[in-house]
């Protein structure tokens, strides 16, 4: 039981000095928050204008061919196989 004892009694203090770490670093952001406030303020993202991807116009689609391998002369000649995109 004594072991147990001197375990928790170990515990306590590690939280304690956790405790104490802990609320330093919050403590030192707090005084930098402070001190240099725009880390507080939100980015403004205003670039110049037409750059939106509405403006954006997309291409249309171009037909993708299939030509496969050499595979000998074909009797009814050479096909393209066409793929939907």
């Amino acid at each position: 039981m004594a072991r147990y004892a001197i375990i928790n009694e170990e515990r306590a203090v590690m939280r304690n000095e956790y405790d104490v770490f802990n609320n330093d670093i919050t403590m030192r952001f707090q005084k930098l928050r402070e001190k240099y406030s725009f880390f507080n303020q939100e980015a403004n993202v205003s670039g110049p204008e037409s750059t939106g991807p509405e403006v954006v116009k997309k291409e249309p689609e171009k037909e993708i061919v299939y030509i496969p391998p050499f595979q000998g002369r074909w009797k009814e000649g050479n096909e393209k196989i066409t793929l939907e995109a």
